[in-house]
């Protein structure tokens, strides 16, 4: 029987090697399958010598092993890359003895097994697990990894450091909210290649969750090489983005981390860079925060703050003070502004400065507007009990942060303290910054229409501060403008600061909306304010925020009206 036709049948590619007299390994057989692998007639290989036949531009691997066969009559099986262009090839090469003379090895079987499109799987897949689908950007677990090669390389080289940067897309939920998805994903896609362009090449850029990059710096000298990539990515990020074909503009948070302060360890530098990224968007956004040893501990000290303060709302420890709000032509006490004070068992009151803005970052901000709106009018239907018709024209005015004007169902909050308290909904104020506004407009919009359905009166806080748009005083039902105190303040020594507080009363007036100055010190502020046409004016000339025992008394002694 004729071997060539079974040989030819098989789905491994197969040559027979042979030991000739001079020690010269040349081919004596091949099949047809070795013929389409390596793209060589088999007849042309016939003669020719293993290094040949075997060697390629990625090695003589495969030659030196088929030698290492004969001289030890051992069966040898490994994997071989194969690269000579254009081929790219990956087989599994077993080299099997088959015929000796006096111990020799005269004759070896050679098989060649194409694994190349296993190869070619192996590493999608291994893309696939180590790289984000989206952006292509190392994910998290690749980014783990180069972290941990990295501080291993600063274990060695004592007199260099490595540097993490988290990077935080600001406002991304509200661009995914108000664009959509799709364009939040351009967005993405368009911010990771803009970072590639800020760093260095030897640098790690990845993709760790939705919003959140970083990039790893291996072998810097000072923090001062991280803070200039930290300088540059907030400069790209300031140009604009198209996106769906329109032009949108964000901003990047970013915290960093280096070994000199958060040691070699990764979970270490990993918790410190991301701890100073939100610190960054405490800030505001658009900010670089670098860790240090006072930020670990203003950290823990946040933490039972945040602990004490959850506590504090389950057990109804906050309260309300109130600000009086006055007319400015008659002096007649017009209502008050609710004011949350928080005051801790140990520390006494802590500044709203500080519970604030760790209230809305936690989002405890949300119930603890729900029970000012409710506590507050509460506390007008209980003045307006005591001091009886007298007492009927005053309002409360209640700040509402613009976390809960767009996540919470604010009209049914509002619903429920009106009925509850029996005030009418013309006596409740609700204060809204103008960043509320704008983040969302069109949802901004329909709640401020649903609460002017129940009668609520509604104050743009702080106006002059943040957009100022005309548009949206046009487009939004907002009764009345709040003059931010910083132009108050300096209204008689700065000059630009009495221009802005004229020309906001004159806009007022020619839109019909009612102003109040916030922050008024002195008689002088509040007589020049009156003669420039300001309705009502609050701040410490007339009182600070009274507890509730105190502004009753001070309702009842001094301000209530005949």
């Amino acid at each position: 029987m004729e071997l060539q036709p079974i040989l030819d049948a098989l789905p491994v590619g197969l040559q027979m090697y042979q030991l000739n007299p001079d020690g010269q390994i040349v081919c004596r057989l091949a099949n047809n399958t070795y013929e389409r692998m390596f793209e060589m007639r088999r007849h042309a290989a016939l003669g020719l010598p293993s290094e040949t036949l075997l060697a390629s531009s990625a090695g003589t691997k495969a030659v030196q092993q088929l030698r290492a066969c004969f001289e030890t009559g051992q069966a040898l099986g490994f994997d071989w890359q194969y690269r000579d262009a254009p081929h790219d090839r990956h087989f599994h090469v077993e080299f099997n003895p088959i015929a000796w003379r006096n111990g020799q090895v005269l004759q070896v079987l050679a098989s060649f097994t194409d694994r190349t499109r296993e190869k070619a799987a192996d590493r999608q897949r291994l893309h696939l697990e180590t790289h984000d689908a989206l952006t292509g950007l190392p994910n998290r677990v690749l980014f783990a990894d180069r972290v941990e090669q990295a501080l291993a390389h600063s274990a060695i080289e004592a007199d260099t450091e490595t540097a993490l940067l988290i990077l935080n897309v600001d406002r991304f939920k509200l661009i995914n909210e108000s664009m959509g998805h799709i364009s939040g994903d351009e967005l993405l896609i368009a911010i990771g290649r803009r970072l590639m362009t800020c760093v260095r090449p030897s640098d790690t850029v990845a993709r760790l969750s939705s919003d959140e990059f970083a990039v790893l710096m291996r072998d810097i000298n000072d923090l001062d090489e991280a803070l200039s990539v930290a300088a540059r990515i907030h400069r790209e990020m300031g140009a604009a983005f198209v996106v769906s074909n329109q032009e949108l503009f964000t901003s990047i948070s970013i915290g960093i981390a280096t070994t000199r302060t958060s040691g070699i360890d990764a979970d270490n530098l990993l918790r410190d860079a991301d701890f100073a990224m939100h610190q960054a968007k405490t800030r505001g956004g658009a900010h670089t925060e670098v860790y240090h040893n006072d930020l670990h501990r203003r950290a823990r000290s946040l933490f039972r703050l945040e602990n004490d303060l959850r506590k504090a709302v389950d057990r109804n420890e906050l309260e309300l003070h109130y600000q009086p709000l006055m007319d400015l032509q008659t002096g007649v006490l017009m209502g008050f502004e609710a004011l949350a004070r928080w005051k801790h068992a140990e520390r006494g009151y802590v500044s709203p400065a500080e519970f604030i803005p760790l209230a809305e970052e936690t989002g405890l901000i949300i119930p603890i507007g729900r029970w000012a709106i409710e506590e507050a009018c509460r506390q007008l239907a209980e003045w307006r009990t005591w001091f009886g018709p007298a007492a009927n024209h005053l309002f409360m005015g209640v700040n509402v942060s613009g976390i809960q004007f767009t996540r919470d169902n604010l009209a049914k909050v509002v619903t429920d303290a009106i009925a509850r308290s029996g005030i009418p909904g013309d006596r409740l104020k609700l204060e809204i910054t103008e960043s509320a506004l704008v983040e969302n407009p069109d949802l901004a919009n329909q709640v401020l229409r649903e609460l002017k359905d129940l009668n609520v009166s509604l104050a743009l806080d702080d106006f002059g501060t943040g957009y100022s748009s005309l548009s949206y005083l046009q487009r939004f039902p907002i009764d009345v403008l709040k003059i931010d105190r910083s132009f108050i303040t300096d209204m008689l020594s700065v000059q630009d600061n009495y221009k802005i507080v004229n020309v906001i009363l004159a806009l007022a007036r020619n839109l019909g909306k009612s102003t109040v100055a916030e922050g008024i010190e002195s008689e002088e502020q509040a007589e020049t304010l009156r003669a420039l046409g300001c309705q009502q004016g609050q701040g410490f000339h007339f009182s600070k925020g009274l507890s509730a025992p105190d502004c009753t008394e001070f309702v009842r002694t001094a301000f209530l009206p005949n």
